[in-house]
């Protein structure tokens, strides 16, 4: 199935469009997108508000769940993972990222206003801040927790456990190198 997203070409214009999907760099992953939230930052793109950081045409949506669908070999082990994508992604190479202060990097990316974002039937996006969810959701739909999560990460807490989410604001609990959303993440932090 060849990918589609609705892309904003100008301030009010949306249209549902195909997309190409890109060749995966050696950090990437490819993530089918189940939801996506729409946010008030989306709607400041949409009405011109605010402007993205890409130049138009772009897809908007920064609160995204959904699966992997294929990753760079680094990040093999989370092809068939649901994952939350962080809505702000550090590059984790700056001094204030290697001072932990990630969540005030001046290179950090944001879907949707960095690079094409959830408002499509995939995307791609670094792997390394992918966060795998647990088996239990509380009930929720994966496309549900596209808001749930980014809406607790936002807030400093890690959902379904309560916890500090630690040196990276959007890492839930670190297990191996990668965060583990669910009701099962207090047992895993």
């Amino acid at each position: 199935m060849a990918a589609s997203g609705l892309v904003l070409s100008a301030p009010r214009e949306l249209s549902l469009q195909p997309l190409a999907s890109p060749p995966l760099g050696p950090d990437e992953a490819r993530v089918q997108v189940a939801g996506c939230g729409v946010c008030h930052t989306d709607i400041a793109f949409y009405t011109g508000q605010v402007r993205t950081r890409h130049a138009l045409p772009l897809v908007l949506g920064h609160e995204i769940a959904g699966t992997v669908i294929d990753a760079a070999d680094a990040h093999a082990d989370l092809i068939g993972h649901d994952v939350i994508v962080p809505a702000v992604i550090p590059c984790d190479t700056c001094e204030l990222c290697r001072s932990g202060h990630d969540n005030a990097c001046l290179s950090q990316i944001m879907p949707g206003n960095h690079t094409h974002g959830g408002f499509a039937t995939e995307l791609v996006v670094p792997g390394r801040h992918l966060v795998p969810l647990g088996p239990d959701r509380g009930g929720y739909d994966l496309a549900d927790l596209a808001v749930v999560v980014n809406g607790t990460l936002a807030r400093g807490t890690a959902w379904g456990g309560g916890q500090p989410a630690g040196r990276r604001s959007h890492a839930v609990c670190r297990r191996a190198g990668r965060g583990v959303a669910g009701a099962a993440a207090p047992g895993a932090c």
